[in-house]
C-alpha cells in the first residue's frame, strides 16, 4: 500500500504538474504561434544562468562532488555510447542514422526536462538539486561539442561548436558561483533577491519552452528504431545508473538524484542539431517526441524505485 501511495503522490506532485506546464507550450505554440526564439533566448540568458547561480551557492558542495558527478556522467555516457554502436552494428545502421541514433542515447534532456523535475522532486535538497545543475552544464558542453561533431563528422564544424558553446553564459555563470563561494563573495541583497525572482520561475518557464519545442518538432522517420532508442535512454541509461551508485557506495537523496539525472528523455537539441546538419532529422525529431511521451511512465517508476532501493 505504501508503494501506491508513494507511486500516486509522485505522479501527482510531480510528473502532472510537468505535464499541465509542457502543454501550455505545446498549446500556445500551436494556438497562438508564440516565438519560440525569444522563449529559448529568456531561457539561456536569463532564467538558467539565475538558477545555476543561486543553486550553487546554496548547495552545500566541494570539488571532490563536482568530480564525482562529471566521472558518473561521463562514465554513463561512455557506455551508452559502446551500446548504441553495438546496436547500430547490429541492426546495420547508415553512417548518418547511426550517428543521430548515438545521439539520442548518449545526450538527454537535463535542462528543460531534469531540471525543473530535480527542483520537484528535491525542492528541500539543494545538494541535490546541484547534481542536476552540473548535469545539465556537462550535458551542454559535450552536446554543444561531441554532440555536434558527431551530426556532422568531417566537415570542419568542432570550431563552430566551441564557438557557440562560449557563447553562451551557463559555462562562465558557473566559474563566478564557484568563485564567489569560494572566496566568501558578499552577494547585494537587491542582486540577491532579483536571482532568486528569477531562479524562482525557471522550472515554470522551462517546461512551457519545452512544450513549444515538442509542438514544432514533425517528421516519420522509422518507429521502431525511435522505440529501441527511446527504450535503451529511458530504462537502461537507470538501470546503468543504480548499477554505478552500488559499485560507488553511494545512499540517499544523492544516490536518488545521480540516477534520476541520467534517466530524461533524449534531448530536445539533438532534433535541432540533426535539422541544422541535415543528419537524419526526422528520425531524431521522433525519437525525441516518443522518449517525451514515453518518459511520464518510466520516470515516475524511476523515482519510485530509487526512492526505495536509497531511502533518505
Amino acid at each position: 500500500m505504501n508503494t501506491v501511495v508513494t507511486f500516486l503522490n509522485i505522479l501527482t506532485s510531480i510528473l502532472l504538474p510537468m505535464v499541465l506546464l509542457t502543454s501550455l507550450g505545446f498549446a500556445g505554440r500551436k494556438i497562438w504561434k508564440i516565438d519560440t526564439a525569444t522563449l529559448i533566448v529568456l531561457n539561456l540568458y536569463f532564467f538558467v544562468p539565475a538558477v545555476l547561480f543561486v543553486k550553487i551557492i546554496e548547495a552545500q558542495v566541494d570539488g571532490s562532488f563536482v568530480l564525482l558527478v562529471l566521472g558518473f556522467v561521463l562514465g554513463i555516457e561512455a557506455v551508452m555510447l559502446a551500446i548504441s554502436w553495438v546496436v547500430s552494428r547490429l541492426w546495420k545502421m547508415e553512417k548518418p542514422i547511426r550517428m543521430a541514433f548515438g545521439n539520442s542515447l548518449l545526450f538527454f534532456n537535463s535542462g528543460n526536462y531534469g531540471l525543473p523535475m530535480a527542483n520537484m522532486a528535491f525542492h528541500q535538497h539543494p545538494t541535490a538539486i546541484a547534481v542536476q545543475v552540473f548535469i545539465m552544464l556537462f550535458q551542454n558542453i559535450t552536446g554543444n561539442t561531441l554532440g555536434v561533431f558527431r551530426a556532422n563528422r568531417g566537415q570542419g564544424t568542432g570550431r563552430k561548436a566551441l564557438k557557440a558553446m562560449f557563447s553562451l553564459p551557463a559555462l562562465y555563470v558557473v566559474v563566478a558561483a564557484i568563485g564567489v563561494k569560494a572566496l566568501s563573495v558578499p552577494i547585494p541583497e537587491p542582486l540577491w533577491a532579483a536571482l532568486q525572482y528569477l531562479s524562482g520561475g525557471f522550472v515554470a518557464l522551462a517546461l512551457i519552452v519545452l512544450g513549444v519545442q515538442l509542438a514544432e518538432i514533425q517528421g516519420r522517420a522509422h518507429l521502431p528504431m525511435a522505440l529501441v532508442a527511446s527504450f535503451l535512454r529511458l530504462v537502461l541509461s537507470p538501470i546503468l545508473g543504480i548499477l554505478a551508485v552500488y559499485a560507488l557506495g553511494l545512499d540517499g537523496v544523492l544516490a536518488q538524484s545521480l540516477v534520476l539525472g541520467i534517466s530524461t528523455p533524449p534531448a530536445v537539441n539533438t532534433a535541432q542539431i540533426a535539422r541544422r546538419y541535415g543528419n537524419e532529422p526526422e528520425f531524431a525529431a521522433q525519437t525525441v517526441m516518443v522518449g517525451t511521451l514515453l518518459s511520464g511512465f518510466t520516470i515516475t517508476l524511476t523515482l519510485l524505485v530509487v526512492r526505495v532501493l536509497f531511502p533518505s
